[in-house]
């Protein structure tokens, strides 16, 4: 059971779960900080992760046992903040702005951003500095949701404007299969915990649909 526990949200609010989903980091548009707050008291925590002040908050999206919280600014730059650390965050670069999807990996390592044109830019942290792994190109159109599959495989999962869901091999920066099914744009999808299942959103037909594993999955078919 789900209970409500309140209301902490003015209007066009960007909202990530982290520090074992006690904690949400929330950003607004047209404010350069994120602030974090802490579920089970409904309060502001004190932290706050200011950004410049010329900017706004586009995503916003965190690792949970990491502790780290990646946000998004309406420039298409991207800073990496290591919460309970007294250390400036990592700048990333502006690549494409807008930026529609954005997720950070369940390990940390990894961060997709989605673009305007469809391409997704895929950076990646190693010995603790992060830099552009590559690009994956398929979609045709906006790429809205992303989520990292929790599995033996680096798989990223992605929505898009042109109706499609497709899965990636990260590592490879190869595609892996395209889910066909919905007849308008995709705009959300959620993973379960073990990778197993995908559920894609479309808001403007109102569907949601659920796929299989990869492995699994037919994509010669509509499901």
């Amino acid at each position: 059971m789900f209970l409500h526990l309140g209301e902490i949200t003015p209007n066009r609010c960007r909202v990530s779960l982290l520090e074992n989903d006690s904690t949400i980091a929330v950003g607004f548009s047209g404010n350069p900080a994120v602030e974090l707050y802490d579920l089970e008291s409904r309060s502001k925590k004190g932290v706050v992760l200011k950004g410049p002040d010329n900017l706004g908050v586009s995503k916003v999206a965190s690792c949970h046992d990491k502790n780290l919280v990646a946000v998004g600014y309406n420039d298409g730059s991207i800073r990496i903040w290591k919460v309970g650390r007294d250390i400036p965050p990592e700048e990333l670069p502006a690549d494409h702005t807008p930026i529609y999807g954005f997720a950070l990996s369940g390990d940390g390592g990894w961060l997709a951003s989605g673009a305007r044109s469809g391409e997704i830019i895929i950076w990646h942290a190693r010995n603790g500095k992060w830099a552009k792994f590559g690009l994956l190109k398929g979609h045709s159109d906006g790429s809205f949701g992303l989520a990292w599959l929790q599995s033996e495989e680096l798989t990223l999962a992605s929505a898009s404007l042109d109706t499609t869901v497709r899965l990636w091999d990260v590592a490879s920066l190869s595609q892996r299969a395209v889910l066909r099914g919905h007849k308008y744009s995709v705009s959300g999808l959620a993973v379960n915990p073990d990778g197993t299942e995908l559920a894609s959103f479309s808001a403007s037909g109102g569907r949601i649909h659920i796929w299989r594993a990869p492995r699994d999955v037919d994509t010669s078919t509509d499901q």
